[in-house]
């Protein structure tokens, strides 16, 4: 019989983090899990550490080629049976309470298809560097237009690590494997469109912000908001019809604004090749919305 969770655990080159994370996982009060531990061809010694390890509840995918976390996301997530997924990156740690808490919340919301909660914020040795909102409090979002304008404006506010799917959402809505670094956000804006959401305003997991993971990387090279253009361009296109035209403005000032800053926090670093590369964005989202003169838009509501 599957266990209740599935807990896929991506691993590339991450010899250095990745006993806590899984020491973190055996360490959990909710004890009706497996862990699917991912190997994305890591050259280090992930996967000796790995073995090293207790094995209860644990499967270990290994691969002989790299195809980045979203592609190996979206391989793994079409096989599972447990009744929900949790992913967990290789440089966090969840509190022991974590899976018991969401699910806590999940019973309480049937109709639910996917949960998040806030975090703590860790440093490279593990050290609190940022406490997050502890108020106990939900929120249901409930599917639709509205919300998936909102994450256009705003961008992923959904923590990919340590929260909680159904699997069968993971299934009907893969990750899509060519986006290496906006996979989640991609997600998030077809997922949101057709299911409910609870965000749970409690640390669960702690995250580990440091300069040697691959999102740092991405921010450092401009690379995210390549991805972040494209992203939202394709999703106006798919629903050409769901924005007035004053909000479709509202939309492309509001990311424009947020490229302008970064482009402005570039050149106070003197980091002239990042500002380089990030200003023609500030141009490309303050247009990313046309108004076809034959479209008849509909208001938002």
């Amino acid at each position: 019989m599957p266990a209740r969770v599935a807990i896929i655990l991506p691993v590339f080159n991450g010899a250095r983090y990745i006993r806590e994370a899984i020491v973190a996982i055996n360490a959990h009060t909710f004890t009706d899990w497996c862990l699917y531990i991912v190997d994305d061809n890591s050259s280090d010694e992930s996967l000796t550490i790995v073995n090293s390890l207790p094995n209860t509840r644990r499967v270990v995918i290994s691969h002989d080629s790299n195809s980045g976390l979203y592609a190996r996301l979206a391989q793994v997530t079409q096989s599972l049976c447990e009744e929900w997924t949790s992913i967990i990156m290789q440089d966090d740690r969840p509190k022991p309470n974590w899976l018991e808490a969401m699910l806590s919340v999940a019973d309480c919301y049937p109709k639910v298809q996917a949960l998040w909660a806030t975090e703590d914020i860790i440093d490279a040795q593990g050290i609190l560097t940022r406490e997050g909102r502890d108020t106990g409090r939900l929120e249901l979002i409930q599917p639709g237009r509205l919300p998936w304008y909102s994450i256009l404006q705003r961008g992923c506010i959904w923590q990919i690590s340590g929260s909680l799917t159904r699997s069968e959402l993971f299934r009907n809505i893969p990750f899509n494997p060519r986006l290496p670094h906006c996979g989640d956000y991609d997600w998030l804006l077809r997922a949101i469109r057709v299911s409910a959401f609870v965000y749970y305003e409690r640390p669960l997991i702690e995250l580990r912000l440091h300069a040697g993971q691959a999102s740092a990387g991405n921010l450092a090279s401009g690379k995210d908001i390549a991805e972040s253009h494209s992203v939202v361009k394709s999703n106006l296109a798919a629903y050409p019809r769901d924005l007035t035209l004053l909000a479709g403005i509202a939309l492309s000032l509001a990311r424009a604004r947020v490229i302008l800053i970064r482009v402005a926090a570039a050149l106070i670093h003197r980091r002239f090749g990042l500002a380089l590369r990030l200003s023609p964005f500030v141009v490309r989202f303050a247009f990313i919305f046309v108004m076809p003169a034959s479209t008849n838009l509909r208001k938002c509501k």
